[in-house]
């Protein structure tokens, strides 16, 4: 665990000298564009788990019930 923030602390050090820029190049601060690809990304893998999940119940019958039998 040391070593992987000795190895990103030296990398920002390089990265530094070599491109004047400090966590830019490491990609540790996220751009506008790579949050707008994460949050469409998410929401794409939501409407194909939910509809996934839809399908299976359509096709399948299945029913939902909550399980009495847990303690709350």
């Amino acid at each position: 665990m040391l070593g992987i923030a000795v190895l990103i602390l030296l990398s920002s050090v390089v990265g530094f000298f070599c491109y004047g820029k400090k966590f830019d190049i490491l990609g540790l601060l996220p751009s506008q564009k790579r949050l707008l690809y994460f949050m469409f990304g998410f929401v794409l893998e939501l409407v194909l788990a939910l509809s996934n999940t839809w399908i299976e119940i359509a096709v399948c019958s299945i029913q939902w019930k909550i399980n009495q039998s847990v303690d709350r």
